[in-house]
């Protein structure tokens, strides 16, 4: 897949602008969108968890064999690896002089296999160290492409020397110190330290929730992991957790050209924010009748409970999705604003009605600004937007503008 750089939609309706696909290079640009109330999740109360939680001393060569074979796994959706040598490098010089580092924690996901929950900057310094490669600047934001289905990077990417370099440890010392005799070692050049190194142990705190059913846990503590530092959004944390063959479809639903011109923005938005409203979307179609609050912890079930989907599943909702924007591309798109702001209330609802009523409507312009004119979908759309009433509020009187009695 290729993506092309392109610049910020400037107009505000359909037929103003026209966009190729877009890259996912960080931009300064953030979605814009009117979607009040969406991060109450702290002020709901959460599920009791029954978990067992299993510490294990891994030492350095384990954890680099779980990596390579699999058992380990880098998500593919985790933000990009971000340390740079001198940090990396003084990672591995405590490993090897004993010094204590912070724990990982891990989540178990079946027998012999589990995904990283927290330490993922830490496990793979010690891969690329071990393997004697670093990746260069350029090849970071890629990294989630490399991994292959067992786990290591393959070694003709390793070797590209425009993807990566030589891991010499970074460890300069102040102009008159003694030079830190570890400073531009390799680990095929460590000597006697390269056992030493070896053998090292890391904590890892291995997680598995025993009750209630599904994952929620995972996401609490990732969550809880990751409010301190670079803060990542809901969507950032789900799509690290909840990877699935849905959320990778989605991500190319997130490049449809008549999505782009809908939403009013040709670069995808840097928190993936587009991405949750697709993700919103979809969830309300399929399963609007449980929701309750908070926003947040509803659409961590139903992207876990995605995780399930197979390829007919996938493929049956991602080809509505489409032909769904194709239709709604003919419509002006301040249809789906309030106060010149893209909607997710109004989208989210529209989507949900014309899924459950098994599309054929017509979508046109009259009908849904009759829809958008109507006080009850007014007040559903624009007022506590969260609350489970409103949420069903709306759905219905879409429904019932789109297709009629209902």
């Amino acid at each position: 897949m290729s993506y092309l750089d392109t610049t910020p939609f400037k107009g505000s309706s359909l037929s103003e602008q026209q966009s190729p696909l877009v890259s996912f290079e960080i931009d300064p640009f953030e979605l814009d969108v009117f979607d009040p109330e969406t991060d109450e999740a702290e002020n709901v109360p959460i599920t009791e968890y029954d978990l067992v939680s299993t510490p294990n001393d891994f030492n350095v060569l384990t954890i680099q064999n779980f990596l390579e074979t699999g058992a380990v796994k880098v998500p593919k959706y985790q933000r990009n690896f971000v340390w740079d040598r001198p940090r990396a490098s003084k990672l591995i010089e405590s490993l090897i002089l004993g010094l204590p580092v912070p724990q990982v924690f891990l989540y178990e996901e079946a027998r012999n296999s589990f995904q990283i929950i927290d330490g993922q900057q830490r496990l793979m310094s010690i891969y690329f160290f071990m393997v004697g490669r670093f990746p260069r600047k350029a090849a970071k934001p890629r990294l989630r492409d490399f991994w292959g289905i067992q786990g290591a990077i393959p070694n003709s990417v390793l070797q590209n020397d425009e993807l990566f370099e030589p891991f010499k440890l970074a460890l300069p010392t102040p102009d008159g110190s003694p030079m830190n005799p570890l400073h531009g070692a390799k680990y095929e050049t460590l000597g006697d330290k390269q056992i030493q190194l070896g053998m090292r142990t890391l904590r890892n705190v291995i997680i598995k929730q025993v009750n209630p059913e599904g994952r929620g846990a995972v996401y609490e503590i990732f969550n809880r992991l990751n409010t301190t530092g670079v803060n990542l959004t809901p969507q950032e944390i789900r799509m690290s957790l909840a990877d699935s063959a849905l959320m990778e479809r989605i991500i190319d639903l997130n490049l449809s050209e008549n999505w782009r011109r809908l939403i009013g923005a040709a670069t995808p938005d840097p928190k993936l924010k587009d991405i949750e409203i697709i993700l919103r979307a979809l969830a309300m179609a399929d399963d609007s009748g449980s929701y309750k609050p908070s926003m947040v912890r509803f659409l961590n079930r139903y992207a876990d409970r995605t995780r399930k989907y197979d390829r007919t599943d996938v493929d049956s909702r991602a080809r509505f999705f489409e032909g769904f924007i194709a239709d709604v591309s003919k419509v002006d798109r301040s249809v789906f604003l309030i106060s010149g702001r893209f909607s997710v209330p109004v989208f989210e609802a529209i989507y949900a009605a014309y899924w459950q009523g098994g599309g054929g409507s017509v979508l046109n312009e009259v009908t849904l600004r009759t829809l958008m004119e109507d006080p009850g979908f007014v007040s559903a759309t624009s007022d506590k937007t969260t609350d489970t009433k409103n949420v069903g509020e709306r759905i219905k009187l879409a429904r019932q503008h789109l297709f009629g009695a209902w």
